[in-house]
Order: C-alpha cells, then sequence, then structure tokens
C-alpha cells in the first residue's frame, strides 16, 4: 500500500465517520462543541492509519 492510497483510505473512512456521527444526531452546536468534533475527527484519522500501518507491517512479514 502506497502512502497515496493510505492517505485516500484515511480520508475517505474519516469523513465517513464523521458524515455518520452527524447523520445519527449528535450535531454540533455551540464552538465548543465543534472542537470537540473535529478533535474526534482527528483522533479517528489518527488510530485508523496506525491500524491500517501495523496490518500493512505484519502483511509484510
Amino acid at each position: 500500500m502506497t502512502r497515496t492510497r493510505l492517505a485516500t483510505s484515511v480520508l475517505i473512512c474519516t469523513i465517513a465517520y464523521l458524515a455518520t456521527t452527524v447523520l445519527l444526531g449528535n450535531r454540533p452546536e455551540s464552538e465548543a462543541d465543534w472542537v470537540r468534533f473535529a478533535a474526534s475527527g482527528v483522533l479517528f484519522a489518527m488510530l485508523f492509519a496506525a491500524g491500517l500501518l501495523l496490518l500493512l507491517r505484519l502483511a509484510r512479514r
């Protein structure tokens, strides 16, 4: 998996996660809620990327 494919996968899954969160009714209302919403998206993206990198490393073995 190239870095471009990894970045694309992380971007698509993060957008899907945030869209699902909004569609399920967890809409941010205040500024603090928007910051928390963005922070959860960044955290999700970091954890998802770390998981993909770990799987990639294990698959190479």
